[in-house]
């Protein structure tokens, strides 16, 4: 029967999980869903990236389900402590990121909670900012997702890159080339 390996080794979930089950004969389900439902394979820090721009800039078209009489972008950005859109509108609070005031935004730009900005430093467009992270004065961060706990040093420029905080170090992974 088909096992996923423990966490730390690299894993194919299609030949080290579905196909043992099939081979086996259990009864593997799906539901489809609806066919103007966007989907993304976010499997490469790539496609990853291209389904985070995607979210970010879908100004006319919400890319999660919500009920009927919901803002989607409302609910798209609900988690936001702080967030401006591709169409420039402004979601939670400004005075939640530290630093935003010394800093240059270029929408779409989303923030967690409990980020640092250094005076100058310019984020977006298409950037997220996840929680805890440190950007440094004068940086700049585009097409990129910051997790958490990341620190960004003193003039760094980051471009299509995702990174966070693992185990005490920074981990850094490229997804597009400038």
């Amino acid at each position: 029967m088909g096992v996923v390996p423990p966490n730390g080794e690299v894993s194919c979930i299609v030949r080290q999980g579905y196909a043992p089950l099939i081979a086996a004969g259990a009864d593997i389900r799906a539901v489809l869903a609806d066919e103007d439902l966007v989907f993304h394979d976010v499997g490469t820090p790539s496609r990853y990236l291209d389904a985070q721009a995607d979210l970010l800039t879908a100004a006319d078209r919400c890319l999660l389900p919500v009920a009927q009489g919901i803002d989607a972008r409302e609910a798209l950005f609900q988690e936001a402590t702080y967030a401006v859109d591709s169409s420039g509108r402004e979601y939670g609070n400004p005075d939640a990121v530290s630093g935003l005031a010394g800093a240059r935004i270029e929408p779409p730009v989303f923030f967690g909670p409990g980020n640092e900005l250094g005076a100058g430093c310019t984020l977006g467009p298409g950037t997220s900012v996840g929680a805890l992270n440190t950007v440094g004065a004068g940086a700049r961060i585009v097409d990129s997702a910051l997790w958490s706990g990341v620190q960004v040093a003193d003039g760094e420029s980051i471009y299509g890159t995702i990174a966070t905080e693992v185990g005490g170090e920074q981990l850094r992974v490229v997804g597009r080339e400038n």
